[in-house]
């Protein structure tokens, strides 16, 4: 079974690209998962200076909260929004009402760097539990460590096909 120069050549580059998710993956992975941690987490008191909630196609968000004594933007994850209540923060937070925020900064390693909002709330209402959101983000980065050996492995095999098949030409 002789694959021909096109086949092989795609094969090479399938796997390049496969090398390159799985470089990538490890990075946000086993990276990011170190800046998950709890002594990472900080707090901040501030009153509420804007936000604006996207929901954008295909179940993209782009949730963010920016207060008057802080000049960063606070975002909250696409893996959190479950757990944000919308509805109940836009009917009861206003321009300058007191919030507090818990958030992790996370770095620019692939993406550019962010403030990730792990809890919010006033001092009566609570939008975003802190526990659950933190056991949230640790969870999505252990599944992306497991997931990142996945292209890894196919990058693999597909270059173990490709000498295989080159040795019974």
């Amino acid at each position: 079974m002789a694959f021909s120069k096109l086949k092989r050549r795609n094969y090479k580059i399938g796997a390049i690209v496969l090398f390159i998710v799985a470089v990538l993956t490890f990075i946000i992975g086993f990276y990011d998962a170190k800046c998950t941690s709890k002594e990472n987490i900080k707090s901040i008191k501030g009153t509420l200076r804007s936000y604006w909630f996207n929901d954008l196609n295909r179940g993209g968000h782009d949730y963010m909260i920016n207060l008057n004594e802080s000049n960063k933007s606070f975002h909250i994850s696409a893996d959190l929004i479950t757990n944000f209540n919308k509805d109940k923060f836009e009917r009861n937070i206003f321009t300058n009402d007191s919030l507090y925020l818990s958030y992790l900064k996370l770095p620019g390693i692939i993406l550019p760097e962010s403030n990730e909002l792990v809890s919010l709330r006033s001092s009566t209402i609570k939008f975003l539990a802190l526990e659950s959101s933190y056991n949230k983000l640790v969870n999505h980065n252990i599944l992306i460590k497991y997931l990142s050996f996945a292209p890894l492995i196919i990058g693999l095999l597909l270059l173990n096909t490709l000498r295989i098949d080159k040795k019974y030409q």
